[in-house]
């Protein structure tokens, strides 16, 4: 009996203890650290780097004019897409929409605006009135260098006034530049002087003190766009137009036309603009990286350099290989002083009187002075501003 009942006992201790061994969980590993543990006066063994995720670009619709095969868009548009990505670390890219295919070249302000386009190239003289200060740098008849100064003397004038600044305050301005100084391509009568402007039916941009110019000599300013010049000049529905060599050379303006006029026909402003949404969404670090090595004075010289003064050489070259004559005249100091004693105060007084209605507009304190001091502005700089 006494047997049977140790045995009983010992049964009912192991199974207690088998009972309590499963109720209980089992224990868990002490937590370890990241780093690896080191024998004492051994180095520790080289972790594997984690990889960083692969940047997600900021891709943003860009309104062109030209074809991509344009000297703007292939010498200076493309070359600057590049250097805005490298700036930005890849983290910005522009899709160029060419040839007037995401909006027309007149419609791409306002389509920054309405989120149709992101960025893009602006001839701001097919807005009149936008950019009327600004066109102080249009003024005929004061010399400049080159499109390099010219655009970035237009820069200068939009950080030292506040004025030029509001003109711009719709979108986010990224650089301005200036194309050469004009000259007159025409068909059939060659021009030599002011009096040869005489009835003829020019090509000119809207907006800019030279319209008031070619009336004065007693032209007919048409405003037509640049891809349509061509073909009116072929059919003589105009007798000549204003050019610049970048656009002269991409639509082979040479084909229709032998005769080149020279003088100080100073060139309209355009730029380089984003719609704000469209920079805001970029980071601070990338805006000031953009505004330091693609825009600003920086970037708007650049641009005069690449696309306007670079491109006169190469036109003369596409001239020539296509067996095209070029018989060229160029107005002598003697005849520019003349044009200008006849015409130049009432060209300018025109552009004055236009200034001070818009500063008044704006209810700019003292107009009159607003617009001698830009005028004073920009002819000091002329002289004192080089590349």
């Amino acid at each position: 009996m006494k047997r049977f009942i140790a045995v009983l006992l010992v049964t009912v201790l192991l199974a207690s203890l088998i009972l309590a061994a499963c109720s209980n969980p089992s224990p868990t590993a002490p937590a370890t650290s990241s780093a690896p543990s080191t024998a004492p006066g051994t180095s520790a063994p080289a972790t594997t780097p984690v990889a960083k995720p692969p940047v997600q670009p900021i891709k943003l619709a860009f309104a062109c004019t030209g074809p991509p095969t344009g000297w703007l868009e292939s010498h200076t548009m493309h070359p600057w897409f590049e250097k805005v990505t490298q700036a930005t670390n890849g983290l910005v890219e522009f899709e160029p929409y060419y040839s007037n295919s995401l909006v027309p070249a007149n419609g791409i302000w306002d389509g920054m605006m309405t989120g149709v386009a992101d960025a893009g190239f602006v001839s701001f003289h097919l807005w009149p009135g936008l950019t009327t200060l600004s066109g102080v740098v249009s003024l005929p008849f004061l010399e400049y260098s080159g499109s390099e100064q010219q655009s970035g003397i237009a820069w200068k004038l939009y950080e030292q006034f506040p004025e030029i600044q509001n003109e711009y305050k719709a979108n986010k301005l990224l650089l301005l530049t200036t194309s050469s100084p004009f000259f007159f391509l025409t068909s059939k009568k060659q021009i030599t002087s002011r009096d040869d402007f005489n009835g003829l039916k020019l090509r000119s941009t809207a907006g800019e003190s030279i319209w008031t110019m070619i009336e004065k000599a007693g032209a007919t300013p048409v405003a037509m766009p640049v891809a349509d010049i061509y073909q009116n000049l072929e059919k003589g529905v105009i007798d000549g137009a204003q050019c610049n060599w970048d656009f002269f050379q991409t639509f082979r303006l040479f084909e229709v036309g032998q005769y080149y006029f020279y003088g100080p026909f100073n060139a309209s402003v355009v730029g380089v603009a984003m719609s704000h949404s469209a920079w805001n969404k970029i980071p601070k670090e990338a805006q000031d990286q953009i505004m330091s090595v693609c825009g600003g004075l920086e970037g708007s010289m650049w641009w005069g350099k690449t696309n306007y003064d670079e491109s006169a050489a190469p036109a003369r070259e596409k001239a020539a290989a296509a067996g095209k004559q070029m018989i060229e005249t160029t107005l002598t100091s003697e005849q520019s002083k003349q044009w200008m004693d006849q015409d130049g105060q009432a060209i300018w007084d025109t552009w004055i009187t236009k200034a001070v209605d818009k500063a008044k507009k704006e209810g700019y304190e003292n107009p009159e002075d607003l617009v001698q001091r830009l005028i004073k502005a920009t002819q000091d700089l002329t002289q004192t501003f080089k590349p």
